[in-house]
């Protein structure tokens, strides 16, 4: 399975000059690098990538290649069973 998150502003956000300050912030490449180390994800942004270790920046379970995604999917939304994953990711993160 295949996701990928995203940053948005609301339509009618109260306070934007923050919000796209932020996404400048999170953006710059040693702030996306550190983003990703923490979070044990990848990132999408091609600076930070190349900051990487090498063995990071090639393990294929963090950067897939073209090869790795052809028996992959695309997560859609998973509607109320949303609901057990919450309750699982939570376990996980408390040990519960």
């Amino acid at each position: 399975i295949v996701w990928m998150d995203c940053i948005s502003i609301p339509k009618g956000a109260a306070n934007t000059e923050s919000a796209y300050k932020f996404i400048d912030y999170i953006m710059r490449p040693e702030v996306a690098l550190e983003i990703s180390t923490e979070a044990g994800y990848t990132t999408p942004n091609r600076a930070a990538m190349e900051l990487m270790d090498e063995e990071s920046r090639n393990n294929h379970l963090l950067n897939p290649d073209e090869n790795d995604l052809k028996n992959s999917e695309f997560q859609d939304d998973i509607g109320d069973a949303i609901l057990v994953y919450e309750t699982y990711w939570e376990k996980l993160k408390t040990g519960r």
